[in-house]
């Protein structure tokens, strides 16, 4: 009988090629008849519903884990949770996984990068063998899991590195008796034809952040200085960087650029007469760089170790030495200028790259791995067991000052502390609230300390109509009411011809519980992506108006051109002459 598998995923999205190739081999996996399960960290992010739809699709089950961080501590990333809540988030994943692993009998646990450790531990404790999966080089934002080689090494059975550079490399830095094998990333592009077109342009892939280096791709293309070839991004991208990207764009006045945001099927966008350009300062063994020579897609890149393994694995390729801008431009000159030569060149490559680059190839030493007989390393955590991930951290409560909503009436234009009512403080509540005589306006504190509502509403019940609130000192978005600091307030005005009773009704944010879906650091996230994705739909808007901008303006040009032409011919001598020569001969008819 086929191993059941638990492999844990780093992000649980489809937007960077660790995640893109643990799916293939998940799949692959499936397909040979093992059960395979997937954990993968809690998130909002957009490719989320389709990542779990493939899995699925293949009888993967999926296994969502909330958490406050699902990296180490010291991996790149910040998160809005105190270090306590980030710890017992650590511990309620493990006993998650830990549940999983004998609920359905897990007999073996995959962790898919270096940064993912929960499965590790897990694993241990539960006395199952682990295998570690290695995609990135341990230097800049990822050399803090070197101090980490040795936990690694006494709590896997097997580990595996991406082929070439990143392979030799760990072989270095892991101790001598270890055997690290290795993997090849395998990237499934087949059903993704490209589009037509005879206009070359350049194209980049991939998230637009500090080590994708798309600036470096934007200063060149300012120097080529031809913007008749379009620049293009597909993918989405961290805030900052983009920024950076936009306000060179902007400085420096380089037109004909275009973000298009996150796309699920980028190579959909890309035409046969597109060069890809990449210029990563780190990669392992870059899926887009697979992809592109796999479509037969000229390409461009700097010579970090990732891009230098793929070109020596599948013999395809330009490389410029990484920060050299002044070569770049060279290379994308030469590229448009014998365009033909480089495309028949990468057809062939393709062609070549096809047929060594396959699944079976690729993952041919995990499998030859789970195939054999793996079992569990050193058993130094199992004997600790009971105090990693034993319990479900959910339970625990944190204790709360007794709160309450004090209500204030208005008498003699003031308020005071002799006219007011007390009523204590729920997680969501309903308050009647009785006016005295001439009373017209009420204060209301939403506790003393500082606090999260997704709505606050006051009901005037004899008309039933929501009054607003004339002041508040929180922040307001749609219905939430945000207070970050102490003694919350909000101040109404309730005209008499509404009566002498009002109704209050409130919800508070989870603030406590990180885990619960209602957090409101899991709410005003989803609530920004959403804005986010709005926000990218209108700046595809954006781009495809400037592009009818710029035809409009250049057949308005050419218009201009053609009646300038025509001027110039029925105002010149010729024009007067044989114009007036037949009108002549017509008068003699």
């Amino acid at each position: 009988m086929k191993k059941r598998i638990l492999v844990v995923s780093p992000t649980g999205t489809l937007d960077n090629g660790a995640e893109k190739s643990i799916v293939n081999l998940m799949i692959y996996l499936a397909g040979k008849g093992y059960h395979v399960f997937n954990a993968y960290p809690d998130n909002q992010h957009e490719t989320k519903e389709r990542y779990i739809q493939v899995l699925e699709e293949h009888q993967i089950k999926t296994i969502s884990i909330p958490t406050a961080k699902w990296w180490w501590p010291e991996a790149p990333g910040t998160v809005p949770f105190l270090k306590t809540e980030q710890i017992l988030a650590y511990q309620q994943a493990i006993f998650i996984i830990r549940q999983i692993i004998r609920e359905e009998n897990i007999q073996l646990v995959i962790s898919n990068t270096a940064n993912v450790f929960q499965g590790s531990i897990a694993a241990a404790c539960e006395a199952v063998p682990h295998f570690w999966l290695f995609h990135e080089f341990p230097t800049k934002e990822f050399a803090y899991y070197r101090e980490k080689i040795e936990f690694m090494v006494q709590n896997s059975a097997a580990i595996f590195a991406v082929h070439g550079n990143l392979h030799e490399r760990l072989k270095e830095l892991f101790p001598a008796s270890t055997d690290i094998q290795s993997f090849i990333p395998y990237s499934d592009i087949e059903g993704t034809p490209l589009q037509e077109s005879t206009s070359r342009r350049l194209v980049s892939i991939g998230r637009i952040n500090e080590n994708k280096n798309q600036l470096e791709l934007i200063k060149a293309y300012h120097q080529l200085n031809q913007p008749q070839y379009p620049l293009v991004f597909i993918g989405d991208w961290d805030e900052a960087y983009k920024a950076q990207c936009d306000d060179y764009i902007a400085e420096h006045k380089v037109t004909n650029v275009h973000f298009l945001g996150h796309q699920n099927q980028p190579w959909g966008l890309v035409s046969k007469s597109d060069i890809c350009v990449l210029n990563s300062q780190s990669e392992a063994f870059p899926l887009v760089f697979v992809e592109a020579v796999l479509n037969g897609v000229p390409v461009i890149a700097s010579d970090n170790l990732g891009y230098q393994s793929v070109k020596s694995f599948l013999q395809a390729g330009t490389l410029y030495h990484l920060g050299d801008v002044k070569q770049l431009v060279q290379y994308l000159k030469e590229h448009l200028e014998r365009f033909e030569v480089h495309k028949e060149e990468s057809l062939r490559q393709q062609k070549i790259a096809r047929g060594i680059y396959c699944i079976d190839t690729c993952y041919q030493q995990i499998l030859k791995a789970i195939e054999g007989n793996p079992t569990s390393p050193a058993k130094g955590l199992h004997a600790i067991r009971y105090l990693l991930g034993e319990v479900d951290y959910r339970h625990l409560q944190s204790l709360v000052d007794e709160q309450f909503i004090t209500v204030y009436f208005e008498k003699g234009g003031t308020f005071s502390e002799t006219h007011t009512t007390v009523y204590p403080l729920e997680l969501q509540g309903t308050i009647d609230i009785l006016l005295p005589e001439d009373c017209q306006k009420i204060r209301i504190d939403m506790t003393e300390r500082p606090s999260f509502y997704t709505h606050i509403q006051l009901l005037a019940l004899d008309y039933d109509t929501s009054l607003l609130p004339i002041f508040t000192n929180g922040l307001v978005y749609r219905d939430s009411y945000i207070f970050p600091n102490p003694d919350p307030q909000l101040i109404f005005q309730v005209p008499s011809f509404y009566g002498k009773r009002v109704r209050l009704r409130y919800s508070l944010y989870e603030i406590d519980e990180v885990m619960s879906d209602a957090y409101i650091g899991k709410q005003l996230a989803q609530e920004l992506l959403n804005l986010r994705s709005r926000l990218k739909l209108l700046e595809a808007k954006e781009v495809d108006y400037q592009q009818e901008r710029i035809k409009v303006e250049k057949m308005q040009r050419q218009l201009e051109e053609i009646t300038a032409q025509y001027n110039q011919t029925i105002a010149s001598r010729r024009w007067t002459i044989s114009t007036a020569l037949i009108n002549f001969f017509r008068r003699k008819k």
